[in-house]
């Protein structure tokens, strides 16, 4: 017997163990049929945004009335208790959603 029809017999012989379901895909299916399903309802919805865009556009304003008064970046928004990330990351939000402030 050769290598290739060895390798062919040990396969066979292997085939039940390889087709066979294996625990964790038995329970991926599961869940994946109960998320499709809704059994899990609004637990896996994405939350809403935790500040409104009316809140955001004020608190940009906020720090751009303070730029304008002729305070760096840092300096205005340490005034008004905000991260500079934040700061960017709400400009960039608004922007996305096409709000000026």
């Amino acid at each position: 017997m050769n290598e290739i029809q060895s390798a062919i017999a040990y396969l066979s012989s292997k085939k039940a163990e390889i087709e066979e379901i294996s625990a964790f895909d038995r329970m991926a299916a599961r869940i994946k049929a109960d998320i499709q399903s809704g059994v899990f309802g609004d637990m896996l919805k994405h939350p809403e945004p935790t500040s409104p865009l009316a809140d955001v556009a004020d608190s940009v304003a906020d720090v751009n009335e303070l730029r304008g008064q002729g305070m760096t970046l840092k300096e205005a928004c340490e005034a008004m208790g905000v991260a500079t990330s934040t700061h960017q990351s709400r400009v960039q939000r608004l922007r996305a959603n096409l709000v000026t402030a």
